[in-house]
């Protein structure tokens, strides 16, 4: 965990004792690692302990999450996110509450394997997409590709 990500990490905790009860909370993202800029938003994924946790709810935690750190914070829940995006927060995920303790561990694996099932599934398809692009395209000055006809 990064210097700066600790004073967060400890405001959110705090914030989250209050509930609605999680079983999980993580930072992730710029500011659980040294990428953070003053302006980056705080990403923090969650998994509630009631899986039928009402929108209000999950709004009223992110709205209180943001009074108290001073950034936009983009909230998400794990349990109902992507296999990419759950891979991602897996990455580089620092604890902010994890109740029972092995909720952390039992997320990242869960992560983990379904991120290296997707990208069995996947194959080569990326790297001859990319290919593709290279031998059909080129980048113009803002980056986009455009095809060479």
């Amino acid at each position: 965990m990064s210097r700066d990500a600790r004073p967060i990490v400890e405001v959110l905790r705090d914030v989250l004792r209050d509930g609605p009860p999680v079983r999980l909370a993580i930072l992730f993202g710029s500011r659980a690692g040294e990428a953070a800029r003053h302006d980056s938003d705080v990403d923090v994924g969650i998994i509630p302990r009631d899986p039928d946790l009402p929108l209000a709810a999950e709004l009223g935690l992110q709205a209180r999450c943001e009074r108290a750190c001073g950034h936009t914070v983009d909230l998400v829940r794990l349990d109902r996110a992507s296999s990419l995006l759950r891979w991602e927060a897996a990455r580089n995920a620092v604890v902010i509450v994890a109740n029972p303790p092995h909720e952390l561990p039992r997320f990242l694996a869960g992560a983990a394997l379904e991120h290296a099932e997707l990208m069995e599934t996947l194959g080569d398809a990326p790297e001859r997409y990319r290919r593709r692009l290279a031998e059909t395209g080129r980048q113009d000055t803002t980056g986009a590709w455009s095809t060479s006809r």
